[in-house]
């Protein structure tokens, strides 16, 4: 984000879950050994190395259309999207599973949008306001915070994701070192009056279990 822009609204979050898509195959557990898998994210690459080594992960680019063009033109056996992307686009007829946010954390405010202002027109804030939702809002601050904190970007394969669960939230946090096997995870329960302390407590975790020097790798 500029410094000369900030937010002056966060929607109400669309499912923040990730799509196996496939024409050939009804689960991501079906997938034969050496079947090909297209993403172009580190932080499913680093899941899918995990959870599915037998599979080949090729990279897929392109937008939500050419992707599934990809796919359908069998360059992949499967892909994986975001399923709120997906609905977004009317597309949702094309997702074969949803897949587990416990496997498959999500990316940092993955199916949140959020409106971009002028710090300049900070008069916009009252009329952004009602289209604020309070759960989404924490959750996307909190998860942005700790990425900031951890210097996350589009390049490091890195999970953050908050969930509003009453009168608490639930941080969730990894970061895979996929060449040398091993991942830092984090999962903080905190009262959401406190949610500072949830930020600071998972950061802390991380950073005792080694995620500076996985961190230092992408710098």
């Amino acid at each position: 984000l500029s410094s000369a822009f900030m937010l002056g609204a966060i929607l109400k979050r669309e499912d923040a879950a990730d799509a196996f898509v496939s024409n050939k195959y009804p689960n991501i557990s079906a997938l034969p050994e050496n079947a090909v898998v297209g993403t172009s994210s580190p932080r499913r690459v680093a899941i899918l190395k995990q959870y599915y080594p037998q599979l080949q992960v090729k990279l897929l680019r392109g937008n939500i259309q050419t992707r599934l063009r990809k796919l359908d033109y069998n360059e992949y056996d499967a892909i994986i999207l975001a399923v709120a992307g997906l609905k977004r686009l009317g597309l949702e007829g094309r997702i074969t599973q949803r897949l587990d946010i416990h496997q498959f954390v999500p990316a940092i405010a993955q199916g949140a949008l959020a409106v971009e202002i002028l710090k300049s027109r900070a008069d916009l804030l009252n009329l952004l306001k009602p289209l604020t939702d309070k759960d989404t809002e924490l959750e996307v601050t909190m998860e942005r915070e700790l990425g900031s904190k951890l210097g996350a970007s589009c390049s490091v394969p890195i999970a953050i994701y908050a969930q509003s669960m009453g009168d608490e939230i639930h941080l969730n946090a990894l970061i895979w070192d996929i060449d040398n096997n091993r991942r830092c995870e984090s999962l903080v329960r905190v009262s959401k009056t406190k949610y500072e302390d949830g930020i600071n407590d998972c950061l802390r975790q991380l950073l005792e279990q080694g995620s500076g020097d996985i961190m230092a790798r992408y710098e």
